[in-house]
């Protein structure tokens, strides 16, 4: 059969598609013009973009459709959109519909629409709907638009009406209707004693419902209830929710009475400002009285019967969230100040002993299992100071002589990138897994050949990507694995400081030009690009765009430019990185601007400030308090960092003494390194295309 879906790249629509496909069905989707259609493209769905408010636009989704499944509806918004799109935009597909001799209307409403609360048994098809006087928006379009499916019965077109549950699954939002409310991410409340069993209905099984109903014959012009078997209930729900993907959700009950003062009173407030309140006393109620919606005519008429049960789709939904919000970048922060031990002892070299070498050593002391059996420098003085500083007893001269004389497991690789290729090529040889310093290598050619060793002796490899495991990004991180930020639209990252403030600077100085930095293909850039390119990278995918652009702040004598720009570019996103030699103060940030949520993150002051605006109260008063929790953080951030600074116990390498750590970890639990080969690849490609562009 050809169908055509709408709202096809919705929650519901993919796991519909997906369906229709497996069950032999061509389909059509609908789908609105900024719809992003990936998931449909694979599957080989034919799509087209209309707008259910323009009749006009809708006819191409109609050639040679027997069928129509309507899932499109509107979620929010002004009455205004609600009708148009909702209500008339129903009746627009069913005027065409009629008059393409469409054989089958499916339209899926909800169990919303019944006026539960004044029904002293079960409800069932027969119950009376909710007066649309009282009805919400979305309650209103909804009854609406099944009236404007009732006219069409009998004209031709068989129309059918499903009243869905709370649905949920993979894809679908966490935390459902009827649960409660939400505080931030962690916190959630429950009105009343959380024993309420919920009318949920697992997405694939409303799914089968709608596919019986398309190849039914003679149920022309009924409605059915699709509801689960009501067997779980809110404490279960959320007992599921922070047993299996978030450990930290704290969840509390408050009564119905309690909850209705209050809901009064912000109704009150709100209502003097012509705003809706949050906190209604139909969902309190909806809440906490327990309603029996009955499937019993679904299970005689249609013959479904609840395929995934109960039990299994709550496990199957957990698992999905999960695995969403399991990224192998998501650790705990706190092992940045604490001692761990590894089950299995290393052994632990130094390759160079430059200032960035102490800090490693002091991060290795932390490590109990590890065992600093040498450092290396082709400057032996230089090695020699190191080992007798930190009390080691073996400096070396060359990683040869290293490999003659101890037993190897672990190199930190700290040199300057020319002369890393030979480097791994040798530990390799050993068998020695290595940790390398950014940036990853001279240029990308020579990344690809290390690639290449890392692959072919199946060594273990990490890139010291610091920032990528900084606190506030691990933070971040998690709310953009989990949803909260929403789509990321647009990134903006940003390394910056001004080298005139510090006259003594070894590239302030004269033979500046001499210094090892200063050669490389990026200069100085080189030496830098990858701290804000590899959180930018993380936030957008890796570019298919990139357009650079350096220009002149008049700082770095040794350099013709020393402010550089590059814009990066996405199939669904564009980024804009930043190093400044010339500006001040120093800043080091990441702003990420998403549909549901901007993000600000400090690397400096460690500091993560979220902003979003607070839903149904004025924009004056959202605008407010969003400065006020920016400032409340602000000010706690700067006593923290204060207190830890006056204790001595202040870092900036916080992030660096994580990602070690978790490389010690991962190479011996055979886990994906913090920050792979690869991912130093792809930065060196982007910056070999930069100097490129620049002709530095």
């Amino acid at each position: 059969m050809n169908v055509l879906v709408t709202g096809a790249a919705g929650f519901v629509g993919k796991h519909l598609v997906k369906r229709l496909k497996k069950d032999g069905h061509t389909v059509t989707a609908l789908v609105r013009e900024n719809t992003d259609t990936s998931f449909l493209d694979k599957l080989g769905v034919k799509t087209v973009r209309a707008d259910l408010r323009e009749k006009a636009s809708l006819y191409a989704a109609f050639e040679d459709v027997q069928a129509v499944i309507h899932l499109a509806t509107t979620m929010k918004g002004m009455w205004q959109e609600y009708e148009e799109s909702t209500v008339n935009g129903t009746r627009r597909l069913l005027e065409i519909a009629k008059e393409k001799g469409v054989k089958k209307f499916i339209f899926i409403s909800s169990i919303i629409v019944y006026d539960a609360l004044s029904s002293l048994k079960e409800v069932t098809e027969s119950t009376s709907l909710i007066d649309e006087i009282k009805a919400t928006n979305y309650e209103k379009s909804k009854i609406l638009a099944e009236k404007v499916v009732k006219e069409f019965s009998g004209s031709g077109v068989d129309t059918v009406v499903l009243r869905s549950g709370v649905i949920y699954g993979p894809g679908g939002a966490l935390f459902v209707p009827r649960l409660g409310f939400g505080f931030g991410s962690n916190r959630y409340l429950i009105v009343g004693n959380g024993k309420n069993r919920i009318p949920l209905v697992y997405v694939e099984n409303l799914v089968d419902a709608i596919c019986l109903s398309l190849v039914k014959d003679g149920i022309g012009g009924e409605a059915f209830t699709i509801v689960d078997d009501q067997d779980i209930d809110q404490n279960q729900y959320l007992l599921a929710v922070k047993e299996r993907v978030n450990p930290s959700l704290s969840v509390g009950h408050a009564s119905l009475g309690l909850m209705s003062i209050i809901g009064t009173c912000i109704t009150g407030l709100l209502g003097l400002l012509k705003r809706p309140s949050p906190i209604r006393n139909e969902y309190l109620n909806l809440c906490t009285r327990q309603i029996i919606y009955s499937n019993k005519k679904a299970r005689q008429i249609l013959g479904w019967s609840s395929p995934k049960s109960s039990a299994d789709a709550l496990r199957e939904t957990m698992i999905y969230f999960q695995s969403g919000q399991t990224h192998h970048r998501i650790v705990d922060p706190r092992i940045a100040s604490g001692m761990i031990e590894l089950s299995n002892p290393a052994n632990v070299a130094l390759v160079g002993c430059g200032v960035i070498a102490k800090t490693h050593l002091d991060i290795l002391k932390r490590i109990k299992g590890v065992s600093v059996v040498g450092v290396v420098d082709t400057n032996p003085e230089a090695a020699a100071a190191l080992a007798k500083e930190y009390g080691l007893k073996n400096a070396y001269g060359s990683l040869n002589e290293l490999f003659e004389k101890e037993k190897v497991d672990v190199i930190h690789v700290l040199t300057p990138p020319k002369g890393r290729l030979e480097i791994i090529e040798t530990a390799a040889r050993h068998g020695c897994d290595v940790l390398i310093e950014k940036p990853f290598a001279l240029n990308a050619d020579e990344a690809e050949k290390i690639v290449k060793v890392v692959r072919s002796k199946n060594i273990k490899v990490c890139v010291n990507h610091n920032h990528l495991f900084d606190p506030p990004m691990i933070e971040a991180r998690k709310l953009l694995t989990s949803g909260a930020v929403g789509d990321v639209l647009y990134a903006e990252s940003w390394y910056g400081f001004n080298l005139s403030a510090n006259l003594g600077s070894r590239y302030m100085m004269p033979g500046a030009g001499d210094h090892w930095s200063m050669k490389l293909p990026g200069k100085l850039y080189q030496n830098l690009f990858s701290h804000p390119f590899s959180v930018l990278n993380e936030v957008l995918g890796d570019p298919k765009e990139v357009l650079a652009h350096a220009y002149c702040g008049r700082v770095v004598k040794s350099m013709k430019t020393d402010e550089l720009k590059v814009y990066v570019k996405t199939p669904n996103s564009a980024g804009l990185l930043t190093v400044s030699l010339a500006v001040n103060p120093r800043y080091q940030f990441l702003n990420i601007y998403g549909s549901n949520m901007c993000l600000y993150i400090d690397f400096l002051n460690k500091t993560l400030i979220k902003h979003s605006t607070p839903k149904g109260i004025p924009k004056a008063i959202s605008r407010a308090l969003m400065s006020i929790s920016a400032g409340w953080i602000l000010i706690t951030s700067t006593l923290r960092n204060m207190f830890k600074v006056m204790t001595k116990s202040f870092t900036y390498y916080d992030g660096t003494e994580i990602l070690i750590k978790e490389f010690y970890r991962r190479r011996l639990m055979d886990e994906p390194m913090p920050v792979s080969v690869e991912e130093g690849l792809e930065s060196m490609r982007v910056m070999d295309e930069v100097w490129k562009q620049i002709r530095i």
